[in-house]
């Protein structure tokens, strides 16, 4: 979601693992004595303990019995401290001093937002590993992790990310990354206990304790504190119920024990003051009695109003009216938006942390142009920002017509910003001469360059008939019959396949002349001469006059040009049964030797 400062975890605390966790120090301050010989009053009592640290100093003693404090009392105990002993009494023990993380402690780190374990520190669950996960690694340690691991996976021991489970010995035992007990049974991890978010401790052979659960140190509690019972027993209590109080036997309230504690005398209301405008300092029977008024919680020496957030964590509030000492866990789905986009939505999970619907920034994972891999927290976006270019494309044509030239224009469209596809509106320039092309050139639409087509060359002629060919005009040396075949099948005009015609191509071709009478009579270019090939023989081919036909003089079409006219003036047919040739001067076809030199011209199929 949107930006906010990162959650608070100060003053979390981890008891009989690994110390207490905190924005103070895990030092435990102690008491020392004050001893004077003044002989007109005793020293002060040194001063106790903080919490659960050593007794208080022993107080002072008097020579001569002078007016010392209060009598035979010694100094007031710590928070959890005795008092101390000997002569007038003197002054108790004094609160813990707050302090960052001890410089040598690689476990512990604090940030802006308090202390907290670092990944990899060892952890229970429910423990104060920031916005981490309490994982299990392979050798069944806890750990804070920087995943939420899968059931298939653990938690690398460093806590950087998560990694394939091994199979586990038969037997062994561990705290799955949900919390609950499992065991291991023919190389699967089987749950044997559902710890409901407790947390669970090999050590315990299972879950954490419960509020009312027997206990003998805070660690083993899931929840609440080991706290005394009235009958001197401990119990996991739901409350801090301080030095003058005990817990109740079933761990849900506070009870005044039978023997008063010592230093928790008082004779008016005035000696129970506790400087907290949340609670009522009443003194009962000689003992100081600082219940939290209705509609407050006191929470680590603190007030707040009922349903007002934790500070940094909006998932856990005080509800004064089920849990006036400690914080309730907000329900599930509670947001916890902290203004952060790439990792998606944030809510409570019920147990007090806030998840993050994607919680390594992972966000943007879709597929387009326009996609990013990495997810932009500044602009808030999984997409390239708009106007950023997504497609570059050249399109080409052909204009038309011999010389036409290779055209091309450039297509580009941006980003829209708010897809992975290339959704802009695409440009539509006009189209541009690319490739000039010559006047015997045309452009090739399949390749887009300029080539001389049979259509376009100054050097071929293609008869408009239906099934007619296309011939070359050029005619080269005079050629043998071998000669002629290899130099058509090597001609590479206009890129086309070319060969020597068959006798039938050149008769087919022939025109003008009537060679069914004697001497042949010529007639228009539009009358298709006679003479035919058998196979064997040529029928109807009486030759015409010379330089009558009707294409230039010549028995062929006009668009063929000028034909030979002089000795030799034949053309050789590729046909090989007779070496046959054809005079288009006078219409005559023939045969003669294959050595024999005679003038070329090519065919090939009209395009």
């Amino acid at each position: 979601m949107k930006k906010s400062l990162g959650f608070v975890l100060g003053f979390l605390v981890l008891n009989g693992l690994t110390g207490t966790l905190s924005c103070s120090s895990t030092t435990r301050s102690q008491g020392t004595d004050n001893t004077s010989t003044s002989s007109t009053g005793g020293g002060s009592g040194g001063s106790g303990g903080s919490d659960a640290g050593p007794s208080g100093g022993t107080g002072g003693s008097s020579s001569s019995g002078g007016t010392g404090g209060s009598s035979s009392s010694g100094g007031a105990g710590g928070s959890l401290g005795e008092a101390g002993g000997g002569g007038d009494g003197g002054t108790g023990g004094s609160a813990p001093v707050a302090m960052n993380c001890e410089a040598d402690d690689p476990d512990c780190a604090c940030d802006a937002s308090g202390c907290y374990w670092v990944d990899g520190a060892d952890c229970v669950q429910g423990s104060a590993c920031k916005s981490q996960n309490c994982g299990v690694t392979q050798d069944n340690a806890s750990v804070c992790c920087a995943e939420a691991c899968s059931a298939s996976d653990v938690c690398a021991p460093d806590g950087s990310d998560c990694e394939p489970a091994s199979a586990c010995e038969d037997a062994d035992t561990r705290c799955s990354a949900d919390g609950d007990y499992q065991l291991c049974e023919e190389g699967q991890w089987t749950t044997t206990d559902e710890c409901d978010a407790r947390g669970c401790s090999t050590e315990l052979g299972g879950c954490l304790l419960a509020i009312g659960d027997s206990c003998e140190a805070d660690g083993e509690c899931g929840e609440g504190t080991c706290q005394e019972t009235p009958d001197g027993s401990t119990i996991c209590c739901d409350l801090s119920c301080g030095d003058c109080k005990t817990c109740s036997a079933d761990g849900t309230s506070c009870e005044y024990p039978d023997t008063t504690a010592p230093d928790c005398e008082c004779s008016s209301d005035s000696d129970c003051s506790d400087g907290l405008d949340c609670t009522s300092d009443v003194c009962e029977d000689g003992v100081c009695a600082n219940d939290v008024v209705s509609g407050s919680c006191l929470i680590d020496d603190e007030c707040y109003d009922h349903n007002q957030p934790e500070p940094n964590n909006p998932c856990r509030y005080c509800d004064a009216n089920s849990k006036n000492r400690g914080w309730t866990n907000s329900s599930n789905a509670v947001s916890c938006d902290d203004d952060l986009y790439c990792n998606g939505n944030d809510s409570c999970n019920g147990v007090g942390v806030c998840q993050h619907q994607f919680p390594t920034n992972d966000r943007c994972n879709e597929d387009g142009p326009c996609a990013l891999t990495e997810c932009d927290e500044e602009r808030d976006s999984c997409y390239e920002p708009s106007g950023t270019e997504c497609l570059r494309q050249t399109e080409k044509q052909c204009e038309s017509g011999c010389g036409g030239d290779v055209q091309s224009r450039t297509i580009t469209a941006n980003c829209t910003g708010n897809s992975p596809d290339c959704t802009g509106t695409p440009s539509n320039p006009a189209f541009v001469d690319s490739t000039a092309c010559s006047g015997t050139q045309a452009c090739n639409p399949s390749t887009f360059a300029c080539q001389t087509t049979l259509e376009c060359t100054d050097k071929a002629w293609c008869d408009p008939n239906a099934g007619g060919l296309c011939w070359t005009l050029e005619e080269p040396a005079y050629k043998s019959q071998p000669d002629a075949v290899a130099y058509c099948d090597g001609l590479t005009l206009a890129g086309a396949t070319w060969h020597l015609p068959t006798i039938e191509e050149w008769l087919a071709l022939a025109k003008g002349c009537d060679g069914t009478t004697n001497q042949g009579t010529p007639k228009d270019e539009d009358f298709q001469s006679t003479c035919e090939w058998d196979g064997a023989n040529f029928v109807d081919c009486q030759s015409c006059p010379v330089d009558e036909g009707p294409g230039n003089g010549c028995y062929w079409p006009p668009g063929m040009g000028e034909c030979l006219k002089d000795v030799p003036w034949d053309y050789w047919s590729s046909t090989d049964t007779l070496p046959l040739y054809f005079s288009p001067a006078f219409n005559y076809a023939y045969f003669t030797g294959t050595d024999t030199v005679l003038a070329v011209r090519c065919v090939t199929d009209k395009p």
